[in-house]
């Protein structure tokens, strides 16, 4: 089949493709000499590392795990913090449709609560953007909240007062699955049709091509707490 694309001068050319088998493993090639830590580790659903230079510890949640490795990672977190010089911690979460948002709760915002550092402006980000949906939304209302973190990004992909809690029923006749919601939560007392950010920064096809995160950027800029 011939497919029609255009470049980034504008310039349009095809290319007969052809649909890999299912089940075929596909090299995907990349033409950026560095990628950017949001786009790193894409088989991972929560990872983090140390960037010592601006002592930051980044986090990225992309989707909430098992309560097992949430609360292994999270330990594994804890203590490269707590036995370094970090003094910013960046929690990632533009990509994160979200889960069971009482393990963020558990594991992570618990254990921030007894870290006073972390309330210091300048101190904690959350990243956010229009895939943040559901217990990610969640937990970066909870991050604003209690700890006065930042929030860095997008709007989120979801509203903060309205239904969630899902369930499930199969129709009789086509046999199709039917998800709907049960539980309507109120989260913030302005309605919104996003979680809004603090620091509005929108994606830019130029800082996508080139291998750039303007919202990691900005964050490094900002001033350490002292």
């Amino acid at each position: 089949m011939q497919w029609t694309f255009e470049d980034a001068e504008g310039k349009r050319f095809s290319l007969d493709l052809e649909a890999a088998p299912s089940g075929a493993k596909v090299e995907w090639l990349s033409t950026l000499k560095q990628v950017p830590l949001n786009r790193q580790r894409s088989d991972e659903l929560m990872w983090f590392t140390a960037l010592p230079d601006s002592q930051t510890v980044y986090l990225n949640l992309r989707v909430y795990p098992d309560a097992d490795t949430f609360k292994r990672v999270s330990e594994e977190l804890w203590k490269t913090i707590d036995s370094s010089s970090s003094k910013r911690l960046v929690i990632d979460v533009r990509q994160s449709n979200g889960g069971d948002f009482m393990k963020f709760r558990s594991y992570l915002l618990k254990e921030l609560r007894e870290r006073p550092a972390f309330r210091k402006p300048g101190s904690l980000f959350a990243i956010i953007g229009r895939g943040t949906i559901s217990a990610a939304m969640v937990s970066a209302i909870d991050l604003r909240k209690e700890m006065g973190a930042t929030l860095v990004g997008e709007p989120s992909g979801s509203k903060p007062n309205s239904y969630s809690e899902n369930n499930e029923f199969t129709l009789p006749n086509s046999h199709l699955q039917v998800s709907y919601s049960t539980r309507y939560y109120k989260l913030q007392d302005e309605d919104t049709p996003s979680l809004m950010p603090d620091k509005l920064i929108a994606p830019a096809w130029e800082t996508y091509t080139a291998g750039r995160d303007p919202v990691m950027e900005w964050i490094a800029a900002q001033p350490l707490p002292r």
